[in-house]
């Protein structure tokens, strides 16, 4: 997705930059029990010409990263494909996320967030 709400840990923030964010989950090296969830940070366009991407790590203990879809049926999906036919250029309703960490105490942080879509011509979202 695009945002201008970078992290901005290289001096520059308050910007308006545009960025590509996109979040990975990666196998720990050295204990293939976890994951670790990275931010990444892809400038669209920057004035000085240069478009380096930023890896931010925000967990090293994922033990697991649930998304569940709402559609605008109501229904609740496990899987969202936009490019299968039944969801063809569609969004979900509702995406639901839940990140589990390990440690002495277990965290759970879970949110949902409302996907607002404009309407095209012919009322299709």
């Amino acid at each position: 997705f695009a945002s201008t709400a970078h992290l901005g840990f290289d001096g520059s923030f308050p910007n308006l930059r545009i960025n590509r964010v996109s979040y990975v989950l990666e196998k720990q090296e050295d204990n293939q029990q976890y994951y670790r969830l990275i931010r990444m940070e892809l400038p669209f366009v920057d004035l000085s010409g240069e478009r380096e991407e930023i890896a931010v790590e925000l967990a090293d203990t994922v033990e697991s990263l649930t998304l569940t879809y709402l559609n605008e049926d109501g229904e609740t999906l496990s899987q969202w494909d936009s490019k299968a036919e039944e969801t063809e250029g569609i969004l979900p309703r509702l995406v639901h996320i839940r990140l589990q960490l390990a440690g002495e105490k277990s965290r759970v942080f879970a949110t949902t967030v409302a996907i607002q879509a404009r309407e095209e011509e012919g009322g299709r979202k």
